[in-house]
């Protein structure tokens, strides 16, 4: 499958260079990291060791349209309703690209030097080196790894729309959010 297939999210980035940058970005994860299928890929290793849910039983790609639709959701809702002027664009890509370096970070449900040493945020400006400055302040801003705050409201977006997402798996996992 191609990476528009996995996450066919990508075809509402109406800017035909930046879209094809979060394309590329994905290839070239998965290139780096001889990864030819993007659905068999863990959610987050650590945190599934941590909660005790398998590695096959929560994916990286269904964490990723979630987080993006969250994120278009919560964009169009701030704009209809405060009338909020939100880069939409920005959104969608920053949500499809805010985990692009987890293949960099774990192979497979192995954890790599990149994980242990820099983890997924901090290797993730790298990753999108090629894209616009924004989506990789979004990726370092959109976790607690770092002490990176979201300096613009798309990033702010994209950070609760990854936290509702992360929580609502650990809620599977562990019923109270307080034991996650």
């Amino acid at each position: 499958m191609t990476v528009s297939e996995v996450f066919p999210e990508v075809d509402r980035i109406e800017d035909d260079e930046l879209r094809a940058g979060v394309v590329e970005a994905w290839e070239r994860a998965m290139a780096d990291n001889d990864v030819s299928d993007l659905t068999e890929l863990p959610w987050f290793p650590p945190g599934q060791r941590e909660l005790g849910i398998p590695m096959d039983e929560e994916n990286l790609v269904p964490h990723v349209r979630d987080v993006t639709r969250g994120a278009i959701a919560l964009a169009e809702s701030l704009a209809e309703t405060r009338g909020t002027d939100v880069d939409r664009d920005l959104v969608v890509a920053g949500g499809l690209v805010h985990d692009v370096s987890k293949l960099y970070e774990c192979h497979g449900a192995e954890d790599t030097e990149i994980g242990d040493l820099l983890g997924h945020p901090y290797y993730g400006v790298h990753a999108v080196a090629d894209l616009p400055v924004e989506l990789a302040h979004i990726v370092l801003s959109h976790s607690p790894r770092t002490n990176v705050e979201p300096a613009f409201v798309e990033a702010e977006i994209v950070k609760r729309a990854d936290e509702v997402a992360a929580a609502a798996i650990k809620a599977d996992a562990v019923g109270d959010l307080r034991n996650a």
